[in-house]
């Protein structure tokens, strides 16, 4: 199976929004990925009546050595998470992100601990790692303080 690259233009009518993705090979660079951008948004535009607002590209990269190579068996599926929830700067609203597979043990009832793993995962979604990357919201809102994560279930 061939590594590929998503190239998702999202497309807005009417205030919906769905998303178009274009499937490249993982091989393309980023200057070939932007001319087909390029080369593809116009020809997208003249055969729908939504407007294209923005594009986003998704990369496979290697994953490090050292994870696990297989789930936890029984283990939680990808249905039964966390959300997560945080505060971000420059904004009144809450964001929150969904963890999919969070481990039981995390968990006292439906909310999740502030045990050693789970905080070391949150604290670095606040501050960033060591490549110097700091998460934000989906608006570019730097992520200021974990508040919490609670059970939550998603299809």
């Amino acid at each position: 199976m061939a590594v590929t690259t998503v190239v998702s233009f999202g497309l807005s009518h009417q205030g919906k929004r769905k998303t178009f993705p274009l499937y490249v090979l993982g091989t393309a660079t980023d200057a070939q990925i932007v001319t087909f951008i390029n080369d593809m948004a116009p020809l997208i535009d003249v055969v729908i009546d939504a407007q294209i607002v923005d594009v986003y590209v998704t990369k496979a990269y290697t994953l490090p050595g050292g994870i696990k190579g297989a789930p936890t068996m029984p283990g939680n599926h990808v249905r039964e998470g966390a959300l997560l929830g945080f505060d971000a700067a420059d904004t009144n609203y809450k964001y929150s992100v969904y963890l999919p597979s969070v481990s039981e043990g995390h968990f006292t009832g439906d909310s999740l601990d502030a045990d050693t793993e789970v905080a070391a995962l949150t604290a670095a979604m606040v501050a960033g790692v060591g490549a110097g990357i700091d998460p934000s919201d989906e608006n570019g809102f730097d992520l200021t303080s974990y508040l919490g994560g609670e059970r939550a279930f998603r299809k």
